[in-house]
């Protein structure tokens, strides 16, 4: 039988037969994805996660193990998680990832410490640019924890140089067992909206790993708390935009937060009344999706091949994950890909994010039943779906020339 007979694709979180609509999550815990679709689509949030259609978590840890051995994934029940959506979000192997499909360029200069040619490159380029502002990360960290604007370098030789007064070209890193770090060149540059730094927070979803389904959707722009300066390194609310971070450091962040987010439309206006912008404001949007989804498509086509194979069951696994995607965007308006996340936040904020995350939510819901619905009854999915809503198909073929001359092994 085909549950999607005779109902609007485009409404199908608020329109599936009331005995579909059941969501699971982990007891205790607050998701907002299964808020939204139980006050805006009128699902249940069931205790017995057998009975449910959709299961969500933000992650593998939050998942019991008891329940993960009992899914019955592609056979009528659909999970938020890839085997290892990991490969997209850890810091260190994004970077692997844009090696291995050889576009560094998306991200400024960048360096593993723990990779010894690596960093030795970065010592030796820190010597040639002794002003150069770099930043510090910590790989598997989120919500702007672990990060280090202005590190000292003289105290990381001295933590990672065998010789730290060698010169550079007899540099050698030690050989040890210990944590990643990250090393990229700070931005120094970055365009301010209101004399402050921004960063754009889009939203993507591997929607299917096989067939391979990746769809793009406007997220929001986020504002720093200060106005941008070239001093007070350690202060978040000038460097660092993550919204958790401005949180934490801003006691009165509740009193202005809906000033720190815009839409991208409200971007491009203020772009083009600030004369940044020569064409007009949909063509800037156009060019910067386009940019944006080229990242992502390059990424995803560099990782396919891994996720297949890491799936369990071959074709439809009833398996997808949201991810989210920053980018700073500098004078010239070129977007520095600065991290892909996996369980991107789903806040509902006052401002914008009341409206956005709601629509985006009840979009990704409907997509992912036609598609699981789709195939199921043996059906191929003909693109563009037509539940999108304001999710936008990305057509790999499209990129693939960009990824033809990878570069090593994906796993070194």
């Amino acid at each position: 039988m085909d549950i999607l007979e005779g109902l609007p694709l485009h409404s199908l979180c608020d329109n599936l037969p009331s005995y579909y609509k059941n969501v699971w999550s982990p007891p205790g815990r607050e998701y907002v994805f299964t808020e939204v679709v139980v006050s805006h689509c009128g699902w249940t949030r069931v205790v017995d996660h057998k009975n449910a259609t959709i299961v969500w978590t933000t992650g593998h840890s939050d998942m019991p193990a008891d329940v993960k051995a009992s899914l019955r994934l592609g056979r009528g029940q659909i999970w938020s998680q890839l085997e290892d959506g990991w490969v997209f979000a850890d810091k260190v192997r994004l970077h692997k990832l844009l090696r291995y499909v050889n576009h560094l360029e998306y991200q400024p200069p960048t360096f593993i410490l723990t990779d010894p040619s690596e960093c030795v490159s970065f010592f030796q380029l820190a010597a040639q640019e002794p002003t150069t502002v770099w930043v510090s990360k910590e790989p598997s960290n989120s919500q702007g924890m672990g990060i280090t604007v202005n590190p000292d370098v003289n105290q990381l030789k001295q933590l990672w140089l065998v010789d730290p007064e060698a010169q550079p070209q007899d540099y050698k890193c030690k050989i040890a067992d210990r944590d990643d770090v990250l090393i990229q060149r700070y931005l120094l540059d970055p365009l301010l909206l209101e004399g402050k730094k921004m960063e754009i927070r889009s939203y993507w979803v591997v929607a299917s790993t096989n067939p391979y389904v990746i769809l793009y959707h406007d997220g929001t722009v986020r504002l720093t708390t200060r106005e941008y300066k070239l001093d007070d390194w350690s202060d978040p609310l000038i460097h660092i935009t993550n919204t958790r971070q401005q949180k934490d450091a801003d006691p009165n962040y509740y009193l202005t937060e809906a000033e720190r987010k815009w839409t991208i439309e409200k971007l491009a206006t203020y772009l083009k009344q600030e004369g940044k912008l020569k064409e007009t404001e949909e063509e800037w949007l156009n060019r910067l999706r386009e940019m944006l989804k080229e990242r992502i498509a390059v990424a995803a086509m560099g990782a396919h091949e891994y996720l297949t194979s890491k799936q369990q069951v071959p074709g439809w696994d009833g398996r997808f994950e949201l991810f989210g995607m920053d980018v700073i965007l500098d004078q010239n308006l070129y977007p520095w890909l600065t991290e892909l996340q996996d369980g991107p936040g789903l806040s509902l904020d006052p401002g914008v994010k009341q409206y956005v995350i709601p629509k985006i939510i009840k979009e990704l819901v409907n997509v992912i039943l036609e598609i699981d619905a789709t195939l199921r009854a043996g059906r191929p999915l003909n693109h563009p779906l037509q539940s999108l809503g304001g999710w936008h198909y990305i057509d790999l073929q499209k990129y693939s020339h960009l990824v033809a001359n990878k570069i090593g092994n994906l796993e070194k």
